[in-house]
């Protein structure tokens, strides 16, 4: 059985995101740090809307 992992993300005009892309390593545990407002549960949002 092989596991399957996000490589990259791209977010284009999703909340406050006009454009992020950004290479990704999620495995295990992962840590998302921010000022308030910098938009972490949007990229967790987006995220969680791909899966």
């Amino acid at each position: 059985m092989s596991n399957a992992y996000v490589k990259e993300l791209e977010v284009t005009e999703f909340h406050g995101i006009k454009r992020f892309k950004k290479p990704l390593k999620l495995r295990g545990f992962n840590v998302i740090i921010g000022r308030n407002g910098a938009g972490k549960s949007t990229v967790l949002e987006a995220l969680y809307m791909i899966r």
